[in-house]
């Protein structure tokens, strides 16, 4: 009988002003992602002066921070493929999105 396997911890995090029109649709992509690489977590939420939203995994912001430290609105959200690819590195699995197709022997 094999060992039970555990899954790598996720630490994901979506800082934000109060009010931020963005976070439904940065919640929304995470959620995408997660379930996409059948993988489950808690998405804590903190409200802050923070650029927002900002999305964190694992103590690393999937699209750094502007130079502004201030609360803003910020309009680069992460898209769901650089959601999935923070996830896979956290975590070590494949991201299912990710081939390479300019290598292929096919013609």
């Amino acid at each position: 009988m094999s060992a039970p396997t555990t899954e790598p911890e996720l630490a994901v995090q979506i800082l934000h002003v109060p009010h931020c029109p963005n976070v439904g649709t940065v919640r929304a992509l995470v959620q995408q992602a997660l379930t996409a690489l059948y993988l489950s977590a808690t998405i804590e939420e903190a409200e802050g002066p923070y650029p927002s939203p900002t999305l964190v995994i694992n103590g690393v912001e999937v699209i750094p921070r502007p130079d502004a430290i201030e609360a803003s609105c910020r309009l680069d959200l992460p898209t769901e493929a650089q959601i999935l690819d923070a996830l896979a590195r956290a975590t070590g699995k494949h991201n299912p999105d990710t081939v390479d197709r300019g290598t292929s022997a096919h013609t």
